[in-house]
Parts: C-alpha cells; sequence; structure tokens
C-alpha cells in the first residue's frame, strides 16, 4: 500500500510510521505478506496514513530510508519472523514506532591455528539487518589486533 485512504477506507483503521521515508513489512491475520510504503513524497506529506481493515498485524521487517544532501540514498533493511504484534481498530490512528539503532556484535577466537571472526548485525527486537548505499549492500570491514597490538587478521564481512 502506497497512497493515503480513499473515500473506501470507511470502517478501517490508519497506520502511520515513527520514521519519515521507507517501508513497513506485516503479516495479517491469515498469514498473508502485507507492504506499506512511504516515498520521500511523504515525508512531508499532510496525511501519512495507510488504511488497514481492523486487527491484530505481526511486524516481519522493515526499511527506513535516508537521502545526504550531496544525493545519496542510505537505507537498512531489517527481517524477523515476527519482531511484534500491533493492532489497528477502527476509525483509530496507530503510530508504529522503529527503533532505528544498529546493533553490531563482533567476536574472534580461534580455532585449529586459525581466526574465526564472528559477526551479527541487528535491528530492533534482534532481527537480522542489511545497511545499504545507492541500492547496493555496504561492506563492513574488520581488523583484528593481539593484546600486544600485532595485526592478526582483516577482511570483509559477509552479511545480509
Amino acid at each position: 500500500m502506497t497512497a493515503a485512504p480513499g473515500r473506501d477506507a470507511a470502517g478501517d483503521g490508519f497506520v502511520v510510521p515513527s520514521f519519515p521515508e521507507g517501508s513497513l513489512f506485516l503479516e495479517t491475520p491469515d498469514g498473508l505478506p502485507l507492504r506499506l510504503e512511504w516515498g520521500p513524497e511523504d515525508a512531508t506529506a499532510k496525511d501519512r496514513r495507510r488504511a488497514l481493515p481492523p486487527a491484530t498485524y505481526t511486524l516481519t521487517g522493515y526499511r527506513v530510508v535516508r537521502r545526504t544532501e550531496d544525493g545519496h540514498v542510505w537505507f537498512v533493511s531489517a527481517t524477523s519472523r515476527g519482531m511484534r504484534e500491533f493492532s489497528v481498530n477502527a476509525g483509530q490512528e496507530t503510530r508504529v514506532e522503529i527503533d532505528e539503532t544498529i546493533r553490531f556484535e563482533l567476536r574472534g577466537h580461534r580455532r585449529h591455528g586459525e581466526i574465526d571472526v564472528q559477526m551479527r548485525i541487528s535491528g530492533e527486537e534482534g532481527a537480522g539487518l542489511t545497511i545499504y548505499k545507492d541500492g547496493k549492500r555496504i561492506p563492513i570491514g574488520y581488523a583484528l589486533d593481539s593484546s600486544d597490538g600485532r595485526r592478526l587478521s582483516t577482511g570483509e564481512m559477509e552479511y545480509g
């Protein structure tokens, strides 16, 4: 759904996101996927609502977009089986707050004479998260140093 509700929204409830541009990925009570989208023109739109039938929906993902002054488009995309549920009630507006924090967990250890480095990038409720710039996943590099300052390993993490 990509537009504010029309006249046929009688009896529906309304969803508004906490971010100016992006998408919410939902699962309906019947288990069907649903995407609500807000484009760049919606960031300043008077009516940012999206109409949905009254029900309890499950948030399964989100995409939050940011545009820089020099024209680059950054976004994060997070997915999970089910981050949380929220209810949409007839005639009422439900604001869906997204925690935009990006969490990095990195650990390394020796195994069989080699260094094993693992990384997890997550968003809200531990959802797997990928970071994009201008439509391409950004590489995330790492360097692992010993306690005496020697460089033990470097590389780029595979994620997303």
